[in-house]
Parts: C-alpha cells; sequence; structure tokens
C-alpha cells in the first residue's frame, strides 16, 4: 500500500510527538469515586477472609493505577496488613529450619539472605522456604550476633513497584519501616543495643511528626516511637544493669547522645531518665522503672490510646477498615 504525500508528514509529526509526549496515547482512566470505594471494600474483605499477599497483590496490580491516592493507599495498607500475616505464618514453617538455614549458610556457603541464592540450592525444604519468602516478597535474616534467622518484609518491593500510587503519609511510614528493616538495634551475641541508632530513629519519628500527626497511620507512628523509647530508658529490659546500677559505658552514651542531639526530644527524655536514676542515688530500682514506663508513654500519647507493649509493635500496620462511603 503506497502512503500518500500528505500522510508522510504526519506520520513523522507523530513519530516525533510520540518521542516526546506519546502520539494517540490515552491517559488511564480513574474509576468513579462509587468504584473505588467499591474495589477497597472487596479488598479488605479478601483481608478478613485471609487472602494471601498475593491473591491481593494480583486483584490489585492491574487496577491500582485507575484509583486514586486516598483509595489506592487503603488497597496498599491492606496489603501490608496481609503480607505481615503472610510473615507470621511463614515464620512457624522456619521455627524448625534454623539449623538447615545455618548448615546452608556455613556448609555450602550460600547466603540464604539474598534471594538470587535460591537457584544454588538443590531442591529441599530450605529451597521451598526461601521460594515461598521470595514469591510472599518477604526477606530471610540473620539476627544480629546470632545464629538466628527471621523474616523481614522486602519494603523495597513495595515502594518501588507502588510507591508513585501511595499518598505521602504511607510512603514515609514504609520507609520508615525499609529503614527499621535495614539497621538492627540490637546484637545478641553481646547483648547490646545500638543506642545511637535507637536515638536516631527516633529523631526520623519527630521529625516527620507535622506529616503524620493528622494521618491514617498515627498509631502506627506512636507505637514505633514508644516501642523504641521503652527499649532506650530500659522498660522491659536488664541490658543497662549491673550491680543494681546503670553500666557506667551505658550512662557515657547517653550523656554523649545528649550532647550530640541538645533541643530534641529525646535529649529530654534521657536527661529525664538520668535524673529519675539519680534521685534515687543511683539505684535502678522499681520506683525508676516505674517512673521510666511512665516517661516512656508520654511523647506520643495524644496520637494513641490502645494499650501498648504487643509483640512486633514497632512493625504494626493499620488493620484494614471497610470503607462505608
Amino acid at each position: 500500500m503506497l502512503v500518500s504525500k500528505m500522510s508522510k508528514p504526519i506520520l513523522v509529526t507523530c513519530l516525533v510527538a510520540s518521542m516526546l509526549v506519546g502520539c494517540g496515547t490515552k491517559t488511564t482512566e480513574k474509576l468513579n469515586d462509587k468504584e473505588q470505594a467499591s474495589f477497597v471494600n472487596d479488598v479488605n474483605k479478601m483481608v478478613s477472609n485471609r487472602g494471601s499477599g498475593q491473591e491481593l497483590e494480583s486483584t490489585f496490580k492491574n487496577k491500582i493505577m485507575k484509583l486514586d491516592k486516598k483509595h489506592a493507599s487503603d488497597v496498599l495498607n491492606a496489603y501490608m496488613f496481609s503480607v505481615q500475616q503472610d510473615s507470621g505464618e511463614l515464620k512457624v514453617k522456619m521455627g524448625p529450619l534454623q539449623s538447615d538455614l545455618l548448615k546452608v549458610m556455613k556448609d555450602k556457603k550460600v547466603d540464604v539472605t539474598k534471594h538470587e541464592s535460591i537457584d544454588k540450592l538443590d531442591d529441599g525444604l530450605v529451597k521451598g522456604l526461601l521460594a515461598e519468602a521470595e514469591k510472599l516478597h518477604l526477606k530471610v535474616k540473620q539476627d544480629k550476633g546470632s545464629e538466628t534467622f527471621y523474616l523481614a518484609v522486602d519494603y523495597q518491593y513495595v515502594l518501588d513497584n507502588y510507591g508513585k500510587y501511595m499518598d505521602d503519609d504511607l510512603k514515609t511510614f514504609l520507609q520508615f519501616n525499609k529503614k527499621q528493616s535495614e539497621h538492627e538495634i540490637f546484637d545478641s551475641k553481646n547483648e547490646e543495643f545500638d543506642l545511637k541508632e535507637i536515638a536516631s530513629q527516633i529523631k526520623e519519628i519527630e521529625k516527620n511528626e507535622s506529616k503524620w500527626k493528622d494521618g491514617n497511620y498515627k498509631e502506627s507512628w506512636a507505637n514505633s516511637g514508644r516501642y523504641l523509647y521503652s527499649i532506650l530508658l530500659g522498660v522491659d529490659h536488664t541490658f543497662f544493669v549491673e550491680d543494681g546500677k546503670m553500666k557506667p559505658n551505658i550512662k557515657k552514651e547517653f550523656e554523649s547522645i545528649i550532647k550530640e542531639n541538645k533541643g530534641t526530644q529525646v535529649a529530654k527524655m534521657l536527661k529525664d531518665y538520668l535524673s529519675i536514676i539519680e534521685k534515687q542515688n543511683g539505684q535502678i530500682n522499681e520506683q525508676v522503672k516505674n517512673e521510666a514506663k511512665d516517661l516512656s508513654m508520654k511523647p506520643f500519647s495524644t496520637y494513641i490510646d490502645i494499650e501498648f507493649g504487643t509483640e512486633d509493635t514497632s512493625q504494626q500496620m493499620e488493620a484494614p477498615q471497610e470503607n462505608k462511603q
């Protein structure tokens, strides 16, 4: 078929235009508000019926671009909640395989914390576990200073693939969770907390407070902050104590954090904590523990009214609710 002289410049124009903005490209048409609310409800019902993260993702993957950021964030929050549940279930399967994972690491020199290691393994329970973790977008990690393995959400995958659909509220929270998963705060071998890392994470929460204080995830942010403060103030552990008093190296590090973070909430909290101990002549007794617990609850008390102290508090997502629109 011959192309007429008139059609040639049109084709050239379209070719050039397509390189810049696309020739005849259609923008994705959004669902209307009622359709979006209905879709969010359908996803939340899947979570209520214990649909896996993989099932949820297959449901929303080709539809997320048709939602506005509010409804897309609701869907992605439900997805993250489901992935957390997947993690809990796979953790049960991982329990009996701890020694097998360690053997693979030591004897076969295969790093089980990396997805690409799957192809290096023979078929078996360990390979099956790693394959399932990858499928669910979970990462196998080794506890710092120990021979124990655990699971963490692959936040980078979620941010890379769906970050552009999220509102800033959810994206900021997931970025913070990603940072937490990459920077362990406890060394099991030496039984030591990384106090400066804890202080850094608390400062990150406080820095972002203006973004999240009126947002949908304020309880999760508050839980994270109070969880970290409970560690920093020795509420539920005795790693800072020796012969009934604070270890000298811990006190020295606290004083260093206070000096390096003048004017911050975390510096004020540590000064108050040291003052409480000083009033008890340096003894860390029940009075100090009770006052430290009360102190740890104060900074984020306006954002949360649920009981604090459940397992994995710092990793909680908001439980998805059905949209009533």
